[in-house]
């Protein structure tokens, strides 16, 4: 893997997604509100569109989840 291709040691983190519930809550919240990019996003706070990608998927199920049971 060449140098530009590594992952930087500041995403380590996100990539195990231990995002705080707070910035994932407003990472889907923007992304659905006003439909921007993944790409976009995943600028605007510094991650990769597929984490922004995984994140708005479970937040959604999670109110799908919610949902049902209520």
């Amino acid at each position: 893997m060449d140098a530009e291709r590594q992952t930087p040691p500041c995403l380590i983190n996100i990539l195990n997604h231990n995002l705080e519930v707070s910035l994932k809550v407003a990472i889907a919240l923007l992304k659905l509100a006003s439909g921007e990019s993944m790409r976009m996003i995943g600028e605007m706070f510094g991650i990769f569109d597929s984490i922004v990608s995984k994140v708005v998927r479970r937040f959604l199920k999670s109110l799908i989840t919610y949902e049902k049971t209520t």
